[in-house]
Formats: C-alpha cells, structure tokens, sequence
C-alpha cells in the first residue's frame, strides 16, 4: 500500500500554465484518495522576477537537496520529467526508493524555447535516456509518446495517462463579471512558441473572420509582447492577462469558440499532443478548433466537438471560427458533445485513479524484489 509520495517538478508551477494545473490536479487527486503528498519545486514562485540561468540551477539544485535529505521518509518519488533532474534520480536509485516518471513532452522543446541548448543534443538526450531507465515505470500523455519514451530509453514499463479537466471548475455554467461581452474566440495558456499565436492573430485580419466576433487571450509567455502589441492596434483583440486557475473557467465558458491551434514544430507531430485546454474547453460546452496533430485532433472528431484544421493555416482558422460562430445551432450541439466525451473520459478525478493503480503496481513490484 502506497502512503507517502514525494513529487517532483522542477519547473515552478505558475497560474496561468499548464503545468501548474496538471502538478495540482494529480497531487489533489491522489490526496483525496489516502495518499499523503509532498510537492518540491524550485523557490521562485508567483509575482517572483523570473530567475536568470544561473539562478535557475541554483533552484535545481537546492530543490533536489532537499528532496534527497527527506527521501527515506517516502515510499515513492514521482519526477515529472527534466534532464536537469539527475540528482534527485540517482539519489533516489542509491536509497532504494522507486521512482516513476511522468514524460509531458520531447526536448525538442527546450530547443525551441532555447535554441543554443540545441547544440548539447548529445548530451541531453543521453542524459534522459539514463534517466528514465531507471525509472520504474513511465508514464506519458499520448499513446506516441509513450512509444517514444519506450524506443528511446530501452523501458518496456511505460503507460498512457493522458491529460484532462476540473469539472468541479470548468462546467458549462461558469460566469466571470469581468469576461467579455459579446462573441469571442478565445485561447489561453502558455504563450510558448508552437501555440500558433501568430496564426491567430493573422486570422483576425482576414476578410473570412466573422464581423463582430474578438479575439480573447489570456496567459503570457515567449510570445506576449506580439500579443500585447496586437491589442493595442486592433481593439478586435483583447488582452486579459494572466487569470487565476480558478477564476479562469468563468472566462472560458462565455466563448463562442475555443482555439487549441499549435503548430507543427518540434517533435511533436510524432510525440502527440494532449493540451489541458483542449479538454478545459470542452468541458465547458464550447466547440473548439484544433490542428490535425496526433492527440489531439483525434480527440475531437471522436467527440465530434469542433472543427480541424492544417497547422498555420490562418484563412483556415478565420472560415473555421466564422462557421462555429454563424451557425449556433452546430455550435451548441458541438460544445454539448464534447462537455459530454470530457465528463465521460477525462476528468481529473479518473486521471489520479489511473495514476493511482500505476503507482500501486510499482509499489507491489518493488515489495516483491
């Protein structure tokens, strides 16, 4: 029986962000369910200056001291995965204490956040690769990925636990007294370079975008001064910032559509995708317009809940939108079918439960070596 977890992010969990999230849901999830868990992540937090690189491996490396002088309190170290995370890993290996890896995406997209570090490929990938061998399992959020992670590190033991949705938050009823009036798309998150910010704000220009109809993001990131900037040219385009986890259904549900438009950079069109927001959208019953990258795009024609199409294809997104937004009628049936499939298959609770019997398997595993 699993009683203490120790989990491990080393990127700072930030409103506003993904993985802020993800990290929450899953330790929340396992909390309600008798786990007792501990989070460990670097010192800066909400409001804090970002830190500068050497700052940042400072945090690495403290966090991961702390972790390792209060390992042999758990029974079992939860990593979600970093290749700067070797100390913590190896720590755990020589204590005896198993770990298991949580895999959210390829290093591809460091090197699209940082293109210098491209040039220690080498490196890094031989860094993760040790890592995650002596994982006792893995864990990913798309079926592609898992394969991925399986081929590139030589670990059988990896399993698909894709990503999901507060229904207790987001629920077709959400209302926020600050949310816009009127129609709009809307798009939040990580403003990071594969969110395809450029291809919606190029859509709000084309003549095929519904009259009427704004442009709503909220977040921040590698890409919000074009954000910023957009929105101070073109009052189509609005700007909230970033908005509180909780706060921040109550500006989603009001949307006419939601936009999960990434592009196809990186590795991704091999690795998958399996955006929060996707499944955040569609909980609360609004038709959402997506790439046709793996993860995701099957997500949605399964459901039927909203419309496909190529990645930086701006005329694309703008007919899209105009389409969702012209005819209510399939809008309101799309958004109905996907509050459904999300209800049904990827609410947060059924992602802890499945994480859950992962980590009780390792643990028998463990007891029986």
């Amino acid at each position: 029986m699993i009683r203490r977890v120790a989990y491990l992010c080393m990127q700072a969990t930030r409103e506003g962000q993904a993985s802020y999230a993800h990290v929450n849901e899953i330790i929340n999830g396992l909390r309600r369910h008798g786990v007792e868990v501990d989070l460990y992540e670097p010192y800066w937090r909400e409001g804090d200056r970002p830190p500068g690189l050497l700052g940042k491996a400072w945090g690495y490396l403290t966090v991961q001291c702390r972790l390792i002088f209060c390992l042999r309190r758990y029974d079992l170290l939860y990593i979600r995965s970093h290749f700067m995370a070797g100390l913590a890993i190896w720590g755990a290996r020589a204590l005896g204490v198993p770990q298991v890896h949580e895999v959210n995406g390829p290093l591809e997209d460091l090197y699209v956040m940082y293109p210098w570090t491209r040039r220690l490929d080498a490196l890094l990938s031989a860094l993760t690769r040790s890592q995650r061998r002596m994982a006792a399992a893995i864990i990913a959020v798309t079926p592609q990925m898992a394969a991925w992670c399986a081929k590139g590190s030589g670990n059988p033991n990896v399993h698909v636990v894709p990503n999901g949705a507060n229904l207790d938050l987001f629920h077709p009823g959400a209302r926020h007294p600050e949310a816009p009036s009127g129609s709009y798309a809307i798009f939040f998150g990580s403003f990071s370079p594969w969110q395809g910010i450029d291809t919606m704000l190029e859509a709000v220009k084309s003549p095929e975008w519904p009259a009427g109809t704004r442009l709503v993001l909220a977040g921040d990131g590698a890409e919000q001064a074009k954000v910023e900037a957009a929105a101070a040219a073109d009052d189509r385009v609005v700007y909230l910032g970033v908005k509180a986890y909780r706060d921040l259904p109550g500006f989603v549900a009001p949307a006419a559509v939601g936009l999960c438009v990434k592009d196809d950079g990186g590795n991704h069109a091999n690795t998958g995708w399996s955006p929060l927001k996707l499944y955040e959208m569609m909980a609360v019953g609004i038709p959402v317009v997506v790439t046709d990258l793996p993860g995701q795009f099957e997500v949605v024609e399964r459901a039927q809940a909203g419309l496909v199409i190529k990645p930086g294809d701006a005329t694309a997104l703008a007919r899209a939108v105009a389409r969702l937004v012209n005819e209510p009628g399939e809008r309101l049936a799309m958004g109905r079918r996907g509050h459904e499939h999300v209800s049904r298959e990827h609410s947060w609770d059924r992602r802890s439960l499945d994480t859950l019997d992962i980590l009780q398997s390792v643990m028998k595993g463990a007891a029986k070596a």
